[in-house]
């Protein structure tokens, strides 16, 4: 839409071919100045820059919807996690009563005060409660997971570190605690 002004120089260096001068070479230094302005180019230009203007404004919008995009996604992973994390130590304290209630029908049944069923229900509560315990590690684990991909980073880089270690200490004791739950392999014995 605006005058073009270009300036431009160079060495030319050209042999003459007329006949009636000779064999001769021309050369030397060539310096100018060129502008080109359109009056009227049926608006082409003007088209032109509208659609320039409109993609960017579009790659603007896109870049917005991006960011609304990963902002909402972050979000949502975030408090999955902080509902995994919730549901994760209410398992935990149910897998604490479930033990006490074991120790308890264990210690009735000592002293003659429960049966050997109500033992055996117990030990069937805790291993119940151990694997939902599990499955919510499980989940805990994989809301930690939705957010560093969220987030574009690892789980260690998050700095959930110490959670990550206290859930695996718990893990490497499940195997000494499933021994607790197991039911006795006679009825004589307790």
């Amino acid at each position: 839409m605006r005058p073009h002004v270009r300036a431009f120089s160079g060495y030319e260096v050209y042999s003459e071919r007329d006949p009636e001068v000779g064999q001769e070479f021309n050369y030397g230094y060539v310096v100018g100045i060129n502008a080109t302005w359109n009056i009227f180019d049926g608006f082409a230009t003007k088209g032109r820059m509208q659609a320039t203007r409109a993609r960017r404004q579009a790659a603007v919008e896109a870049l917005a919807a991006a960011r609304r995009a990963v902002a909402s996604e972050v979000r949502s992973a975030f408090f999955d996690l902080e509902q995994a994390d919730r549901v994760l130590e209410s398992e935990t304290r149910n897998v604490q009563t479930a033990d006490e209630a074991l120790e308890s029908a264990k210690s009735n049944f000592a002293a003659g005060l429960g049966t050997q069923l109500d033992t055996l229900q117990a030990a069937s509560d805790v291993t119940r409660t151990r694997t939902t315990r599990l499955s919510a590690i499980y989940l805990h684990n994989a809301a930690l997971s939705r957010l560093a991909h969220a987030c574009a980073s690892s789980a260690a880089a998050l700095d959930f570190g110490s959670r990550i270690r206290n859930a695996k200490s718990e893990n490497r004791n499940a195997a000494q605690a499933a021994d607790v739950a197991k039911p006795p392999g006679r009825l004589s014995q307790q």
